[in-house]
C-alpha cells in the first residue's frame, strides 16, 4: 500500500502532461511553389542549361544529388524511363521512374553531342543551389516538394500516395504521407466522393 502512494506522488510532483495552452501546432515544414509559379519562372530563364536543370527539378521530384548523379547511359529515350542512384548509407539505391515525354524529348535533343558515361548536368550541389537562389527565390528541394504536392492535387488515380512514394523514391510510405497535410482539400473530396 505504501509503495501505491509513493508511485502516486511521484506522478504528482512531475508534469506529465503540457497545459492545453502551452501547446502550439507544429510549424508546416514543406515549402513549395505553385505549379504555375514553376512554369512561368522556367519560361523566363535565357540559360538553356539552366532552364534544362531546373526543369528536370520540377518534372521529376528527384533529390538534386540524383539530378548531378544522371548520366546519358541511365535515359532509355526509346521508352521513356531513367535510372536513378540516390547514395544511402555509402552505397546506391537505384530505382527506374518514368519521365514525361516533354522532358525526355528536350533532354534527347539537349544531350546528342553527349556520350553514355557523360554526366547530364556536370554540376554540384552547391551551384544548383546558386541557381535556384537565382531563378527562384528558393532551393532545389523546394522543387521536390512541388512536385509532390502537384502530383497529389491532381492525380484522380487511388493509389496516388502508393505511386508518388515510389517516384520519389520514399522507403517509407509515411514520409509520403507529409504531403497529405498540405493538400486537405484532396483529402475533403475523397471523403465527399465516398457513398453513404
Amino acid at each position: 500500500m505504501e509503495e501505491k502512494h509513493a508511485i502516486i506522488e511521484v506522478l504528482d510532483n512531475k508534469k506529465i502532461t503540457n497545459p492545453i495552452s502551452n501547446v502550439h501546432p507544429k510549424e508546416e515544414l514543406i515549402k513549395y511553389l505553385e505549379w504555375e509559379v514553376i512554369k512561368d519562372g522556367i519560361n523566363n530563364i535565357s540559360d538553356p542549361k539552366a532552364k534544362l536543370l531546373i526543369l528536370t527539378l520540377a518534372y521529376t521530384g528527384l533529390r538534386v544529388s540524383e539530378v548531378i548523379c544522371i548520366y546519358k547511359g541511365d535515359i532509355n529515350f526509346k521508352d521513356g524511363f531513367m535510372e536513378v542512384k540516390h547514395l544511402k548509407s555509402r552505397k546506391y539505391e537505384r530505382r527506374i521512374i518514368p519521365i514525361r515525354d516533354e522532358l525526355k524529348n528536350i533532354l534527347f535533343m539537349a544531350t546528342t553531342s553527349l556520350n553514355n558515361l557523360d554526366r547530364i548536368f556536370p554540376y554540384t550541389r552547391q551551384y544548383v543551389y546558386q541557381l535556384t537562389q537565382k531563378y527562384f527565390k528558393t532551393n532545389p528541394h523546394c522543387f521536390r516538394h512541388s512536385f509532390a504536392v502537384h502530383f497529389l492535387r491532381t492525380s484522380t488515380d487511388p493509389m496516388a500516395l502508393e505511386l508518388l512514394r515510389q517516384l520519389l523514391g520514399h522507403s517509407n510510405i509515411l514520409v509520403t504521407m507529409e504531403y497529405l497535410k498540405v493538400v486537405p482539400m484532396q483529402i475533403k473530396k475523397a471523403l465527399n466522393d465516398i457513398p453513404m
